[in-house]
């Protein structure tokens, strides 16, 4: 079965400066859905045991980003959702660490083509620093295994003094179409957030590079970025002259 845009419920993008981020869609799940939830925790270890982070009940952690040894973004999955999740203020999925961080996130909720057992196929992340990139890649996925596919991207741009600089991200590479894009500061520091993703139709190794545009470049710039691949549903084949009972 071939993922497409149309395979999305829903999707909603937020940020926070607390030690909670309040994960939500603008309305309720639907019972037997997906929820993939990218989240940037500005490197804060909240995966790393013995540390005050939390992660929701029933999410499952697929992959971060590794910017030497520090984990910007990471990506989440929670299969078979009930009805009536991911409501803010009553059901969200809550992540937390303490002290306050400052966390960024899109959560997308998909209906039952993507895979409800075991959604991930691959992933892969890269990082710079400083002045001098142009644009950066995410890095090259290991070969898939499974065919229909949704390559999700994300770009990052941190920068740990708030310049109020105008920054953005464009011309993703190999087919990559944005789905969102996220600009805003918490406390002192100030982030660029961009969401792509691709829906191929045969297996394969992925990458996007993206471009950077930021007039103002500061040594003090972080530049990260995560491509998680999901896989849709395989139908079970129906052997010749069986009876499907619905």
């Amino acid at each position: 079965m071939a993922l497409s845009a149309a395979n999305v419920i829903q999707a909603k993008t937020g940020s926070a400066s607390a030690g909670t981020a309040p994960v939500a869609l603008d309305a309720g799940t639907q019972a037997g859905s997906t929820v993939t939830v990218e989240i940037s925790t500005n490197a804060v270890p909240i995966m790393d045991s013995g540390l005050p982070g939390h992660v929701p009940a029933g999410f499952e952690f697929d992959a971060y980003s590794n910017a030497s040894g520090a984990h910007y973004l990471h990506a989440f999955h929670k299969c078979a959702v009930a009805a009536g999740e991911g409501v803010a203020g009553s059901t969200s999925w809550d992540f937390s660490f303490s002290p306050t961080t400052n966390w960024s996130w899109r959560a997308t909720e998909w209906d039952t083509a993507l895979d409800p057992v075991s959604p991930l196929e691959t992933a892969t992340s890269s990082f710079d620093t400083g002045t001098a990139p142009a644009g950066l890649s995410t890095g090259t996925t290991t070969q898939t295994g499974r065919a229909d596919l949704v390559c999700l991207a994300w770009h990052e741009w941190v920068r740990s003094s708030n310049t109020a600089q105008s920054m953005t991200w464009s011309g993703h590479t190999n087919g990559f179409a944005i789905r969102d894009s996220l600009r805003w500061t918490g406390g002192t520091a100030e982030f660029g957030d961009c969401w792509s993703w691709a829906f191929p139709g045969a297996a394969g190794a992925f990458e996007t590079t993206a471009t950077i545009n930021l007039a103002t470049r500061a040594v003090n710039d972080v530049y990260v970025a995560l491509l998680v691949v999901y896989a849709a549903v395989v139908p079970v084949p129906v052997s010749p002259g069986a009876v499907v009972v619905a």
